[in-house]
């Protein structure tokens, strides 16, 4: 038995275009906050969920997500920092949220829980795209690993200092990815400015090109990086 989340998963929600104006980027950005501070918190109960994903983020209402599936997660033994499976034929890794060290020795860690949601929040940004949806197995570890270090482009809704954080969570050295713990505190840091017009601005009718947003008065506008 499970609680019943009305609205689905996040991936789904991302994905149903009339329910995407609820999704604001500063909406994701408390999600991306709610997750991390989930993760942390399995994390010092040393478990590893291993199956990080937007399809296992459950949406409660447009303010409350849970991270759910834990069919794959692992209790750490005592003394060890991660957990090793054995490889069988019906093993079925999730490899585009998989860590280079996930795919190859089949070795997990919250580090590479920590790569998982650097993914997690790529899908979030893209309102749900496919990361390396062109890609086989097989490509997805050639282009991640030595010595491409190929690394998913910055979404175009996701704000610049977001989307350092995944860089970061993508580091190929284990070592040098962040705990949950350092980003739950980092993200409180990094949240995105919001504003509010006071004057309207309309997209020249002459047919001339412009740069600049189109908006009205009384809108909130999330700032996504500062030139």
């Amino acid at each position: 038995v499970t609680e019943l989340a009305p609205l689905r998963s996040l991936l789904e929600c991302l994905r149903e275009v009339t329910l995407r104006s609820n999704f604001s980027v500063a909406v994701l950005c408390n999600f991306a906050e709610q997750i991390c501070d989930g993760m942390n918190y399995l994390d010092n109960k040393r478990l590893i969920h291993r199956d990080l994903a937007a399809r296992n983020i459950l949406v409660f209402n447009k303010d409350w997500v849970k991270i759910s599936d834990f069919g794959l997660s692992r209790a750490l033994g005592v003394g060890k920092d991660y957990y090793q499976t054995n490889y069988n034929v019906d093993l079925k890794l999730p490899v585009a949220w998989c860590a280079p060290e996930c795919i190859l020795y089949l070795k997990f860690t919250s580090s590479s829980d920590v790569w998982a949601f650097g993914v997690c929040l790529w899908e979030m940004f893209t309102y749900g795209f496919q990361p390396w949806a062109a890609f086989s197995g097989q490509q997805i570890l050639e282009a991640i690993d030595a010595p491409n270090f190929q690394r998913l482009e910055r979404p175009e809704c996701c704000p610049d200092a977001y989307y350092s954080l995944m860089l970061e969570c993508w580091s190929h050295d284990v070592n040098d990815r962040p705990k949950f713990k350092d980003l739950s505190t980092r993200f409180r840091q990094i949240r995105p400015d919001e504003v509010q017009t006071t004057v309207s601005y309309k997209r020249p009718e002459d047919g001339r090109r412009s740069n600049f947003l189109e908006y009205k008065v009384g809108q909130r506008i999330t700032v996504l990086a500062r030139e």
